[in-house]
């Protein structure tokens, strides 16, 4: 009887396995090719070809090939086909099959080339045909369950936007249908291998609207990603999270160097819920490490509690050796998508603080306190001033979108140990950098702008300097060979007014300086000027023209009152003239140098002193006349110019002092500083009055007095007169006065200077006694004053 069942169970198993596989036997796989590849067409929307035949291995557990599968791009990719499969191999479980499951016990695919461009991954099922009479209802069947036990994709070649990445194995494995699937996958990409390892839920279960739960890591070279969730119906929700010990090791899967930072955590929790993404609880971490050159990061952490929240940001560390602190808040969606957006940026650094916050893009403020600016030299890489106490608040609004064009700064405010500034700028950076405003101030000290020394890195003791090389030898010329470089004003426009109430340079104190610069592609006047300087006011109209060919200067206007000493010793150089000095001017040259400047100089120069006092060089050179000696007090000076190409001629050249008068004409020739003059003097010398001619020629670096008429002049004069008193007939031997140019006074000579414009005017010298002095007057020493005359 046992026998008997068990040749009964035999029968019953062998009998549907014999019929399966006596029809897998005798059927020909390949006559499904057809109907398999329009099926492929009609899911896909898209060409579909089976290039090799449809091999079938009859077994348990049959086999399936294929060779050369293909599936057609969109039309108009790169490439016709979007899918190529060399290979593919499929194993189905022939038992399970008779419980109406599915059991893919192996699904090989080899040699796969994909590519992906323009979206060709969204496919257009092809629309069926309306049936021509509706079918009958038929009854429900049992749904077939798809259970994978193994599928494999081996040598893969993925294609995207040009880069290719490899995927040498992928695996998915599981145990039953209702079972897990572990996956586990090995990809290249720009030459770094990440490995993919995960879980996903059962097959069957992903459509289903139970939740489908998945679990995938990513190890990189340097990185590990996870992403852990569920799937339920068509919503989607993981929690994600990177460790990245050291981000510089991914600069090969970027393409690109990454800053050496260690310790990074970041954390996410994703969502897509009806189609919609959205991430939200945002938070990261940087343990440590260098950004960029010198900006060392020591901790720094991010936080968003949603995509269209807000950002904080928190970070410390140093900057070229600086402690430097920032914190931020800003929202990332409205920069994302270049809406107007709240922000608040906060920077500390070298005690000082400073604040931006506002709107971007839109109207920022910028607030700022820097007890020491010099303190702040390091991270600026340059000395800065050293400026105490200083304060900052300025409004800044983009021209343009997102500042492309410029900035408007509106009511900036600075404060400072050395003064003040405030006003209004609007700085353009295209198409064409320009800067139009005004600027104002109560006190402003120049110096105190300046940079300091910059500070020596430490480090062994130089080298001694190598021997100088002899100095060049000297030009024989008075008048510096400067370079004058108005070039940059081609490179922008300008239209600036300035009022500052005090402005000061070392010693110079100027008050109520105010102008008005405008500049056009290199055509720039600065009309007005003015200022009250010590003793008087100066008012100027300066111009330059830099697309002249060579560059043209002009300058005009003038000054009441000024002290040259005060003026000349803010530039560094020692005036040889002091006094009350009114000033006239209208010069313009061309040249690039100042000697080229003053050799094509036109106009007039107006220079008229009164109660002042004559040294140095004029004074030394003066001083070979007898009567005068190196420092000369002067009762008035008056030089007029009338230039014309650098050819200048001195009409009047006049000075008053307690020796006498001595006026001249003539020129000066600024092209080769030759001079052709000729003084008339008028002098009390030894008590006996001195009216000469005295030439003078030569240069204005070594001029030279020609002293041969002074002896003439004198001994034809009262000098001869009191010869021929003490020596009887000795005036027929003597010269014989001639007629001369008359002087004129310091009335006249100081209106000419001026141009006409009223001035003060010394009160008049008493006249030169007269020839003949009373005879208990005591007489000079005639040997002594002979010799000085003579040069004896």
């Amino acid at each position: 009887m046992k026998k008997i069942l068990l040749i009964v169970a035999a029968v019953i198993v062998a009998i549907p396995v014999l019929a399966i596989g006596g029809f897998l036997l005798f059927f020909d796989a390949d006559s499904f090719r057809p109907r398999l590849a329009q099926a492929v067409q009609d899911a896909t929307g898209r060409e579909f070809r089976i290039e090799g035949p449809l091999r079938l291995s009859p077994a348990l557990t049959p086999t399936v090939s294929v060779n050369g599968l293909s599936l057609a791009n969109i039309p108009g990719g790169s490439s016709p086909e979007m899918l190529r499969i060399a290979h593919a191999e499929l194993r189905l479980g022939l038992i399970a099959l008779i419980g109406g499951r599915i059991e893919v016990a192996s699904l090989t695919l080899e040699g796969g080339r994909l590519l992906l461009e323009k979206q060709n991954w969204q496919m257009g099922r092809a629309p069926a045909p309306a049936p021509a009479t509706p079918a009958p209802a038929a009854a429900p069947s049992r749904p077939l369950v798809l259970d994978i036990r193994s599928a494999t994709l081996k040598d893969w070649v993925v294609t995207y936007e040009g880069e290719e990445i490899r995927v040498p194995q992928a695996r998915l494995t599981g145990t039953g249908a209702d079972s897990p699937l572990d996956l586990t996958a090995t990809i290249v990409a720009r030459g770094a291998e990440t490995l993919l390892e995960g879980r996903i839920g059962p097959p069957m279960r992903f459509a289903a609207a139970d939740p489908w739960p998945f679990r995938l890591s990513a190890v990189l070279p340097g990185a590990r990603v996870s992403a852990e969730g569920r799937k339920t119906g068509n919503d989607w929700q993981a929690a994600l999270s990177a460790d990245v010990p050291r981000l510089e090791a991914l600069s090969a899967l970027a393409g690109r160097p990454l800053p050496a930072l260690t310790g990074i955590d970041l954390r996410a929790q994703a969502a897509l819920t009806g189609g919609v993404p959205s991430l939200a609880g945002i938070e990261g971490r940087i343990g440590g490490g260098e950004i960029i050159a010198g900006l060392v990061v020591t901790s720094a952490t991010v936080t968003q509690a949603s995509l269209q929240g807000p950002s904080q940001v928190a970070a410390a560390g140093t900057y070229r050796g600086q402690p430097v602190t920032l914190q931020g808040e800003f929202l990332p969606a409205a920069l994302q998508a270049g809406t107007p957006g709240p922000v608040t940026l906060r920077l500390g650094a070298a005690g000082a603080n400073f604040t931006l916050q506002g709107s971007w893009p839109g109207e920022l403020t910028l607030e700022g306190t820097a007890p020491d600016l010099a303190a702040l030299a390091a991270l600026a890489q340059q000395p800065l001033p050293p400026l105490r106490d200083v304060t900052l608040r300025a409004t800044v609004a983009p021209i343009g979108d997102r500042f492309a064009q410029g900035a408007r700064i509106g009511q900036f405010a600075l404060a400072s140990s050395g003064g003040d500034l405030g006003g209004a700028l609007e700085l353009q950076w295209a198409p064409r950098p320009s800067v139009k405003g005004r600027l104002t101030s109560t006190r402003l000290d120049v110096a105190a702008f300046r940079p300091g020394p910059a500070t020596a890195p430490a480090g062994p003791a130089p080298a001694a300097p190598a021997a100088a090389p002899p100095p060049p030898p000297a030009s024989g010329r008075l008048i510096p060979d400067i370079a004058v470089d108005v070039a940059p004003l081609r490179l922008f426009d300008a239209d600036l007014t300035f009022d500052l109430a005090e402005l000061r340079n070392g010693a110079l104190t100027a008050r109520q300086v105010r102008g008005h610069l405008v500049n056009q592609a290199g055509a720039a006047r600065l009309d007005p000027f003015s200022a009250t300087l010590p003793g008087g006011t100066l008012n100027l109209r300066l111009a330059a023209d830099a697309n002249a060919t060579p560059p043209a200067l002009q300058g005009a206007g003038g000054g009441q009152g000024l002290d040259p000493v005060a003026l000349l010793r803010a530039l560094g150089i020692q005036s040889p003239l002091s006094g009350r000095t009114d000033l006239a001017m209208d010069l313009r040259g061309q040249g690039a140098t100042t000697r080229a400047l003053a050799a094509t100089a036109t106009g007039h120069l107006g220079l008229a002193v009164t109660e002042g006092r004559l040294s140095g060089r004029p004074a030394q050179t003066l001083a070979q006349i007898p009567g005068l000696n190196g420092e000369m007090t002067l009762s008035c000076l008056a030089i007029r110019a009338e230039a014309d190409r650098g050819i200048a001629a001195m009409r009047p050249l006049y000075l008053e002092g307690a020796p006498g008068r001595l006026g001249g004409e003539g020129t000066l020739n600024l092209r080769d500083e030759t001079l052709s003059m000729r003084f008339t003097t008028d002098l009390r010398v030894a008590g006996v009055r001195l009216r000469a001619p005295v030439p003078l020629t030569g240069t204005l670096a070594a001029p030279r007095l020609e002293m041969t008429g002074v002896a003439q002049g004198a001994l034809a004069g009262e000098l001869g007169d009191r010869l021929e008193r003490a020596i009887p007939g000795i005036g027929g031997f003597l010269p014989q006065q001639s007629g001369g140019p008359s002087l004129p006074d310091c009335a006249s000579a100081l209106a000419a200077a001026r141009g006409g414009r009223p001035g003060p005017v010394p009160a008049a010298r008493e006249a030169p006694a007269p020839a003949h002095a009373p005879a208990e007057r005591r007489q000079p020493d005639l040997n002594n004053l002979l010799r000085g005359i003579l040069g004896r």
